[in-house]
């Protein structure tokens, strides 16, 4: 490849991440996520308002909060399906378990963690009567 090339091209390569991200619109809760993955098989979006705003206060963390919702199967009642939700952020630096010693960082290092959890969802905004939304 000529350098001209690839000097034109590599930021194109290292933006691709964050202009996925962009593309993905902001909910304040999961609920739209689920309905639609219900509705239409998968949903994502970036988690914004309050909850973002909570995560960011707990584990210092100011990455987007990335949702990804997949319909695993149709259930009864009709309208109703289990989903799987992913939820991943970057750099969570979570809190110790333990009382630190004076002068002893409160959070562990950063790394970047994921959620993997499945639910019973209704197309109607609710969990099914029956089964009770089991995880």
């Amino acid at each position: 490849m000529r350098p001209h090339v690839l000097a034109l091209a590599l930021p194109l390569v290292l933006a691709t991440p964050f202009a996925a991200h962009a593309q993905m619109r902001t909910v304040e809760n999961l609920q739209p996520l689920l309905i639609e993955a219900v509705r239409l098989g998968d949903a994502e979006g970036i988690l914004g308002g309050r909850a973002k705003e909570f995560m960011a206060q707990t584990f210092g963390a100011h990455a987007p909060i990335v949702i990804k919702v997949r319909r695993v199967r149709p259930i009864q009642p009709a309208g109703c399906a289990r989903v799987e939700v992913t939820t991943t952020q970057e750099q969570v630096a979570e809190p110790k378990t333990h009382t630190p010693a004076p002068g002893e960082p409160t959070h562990n290092p950063p790394t970047d963690q994921r959620l993997v959890y499945e639910i019973d969802f209704c197309e109607n905004g609710r969990v099914p009567a029956e089964g009770g939304g089991r995880l």
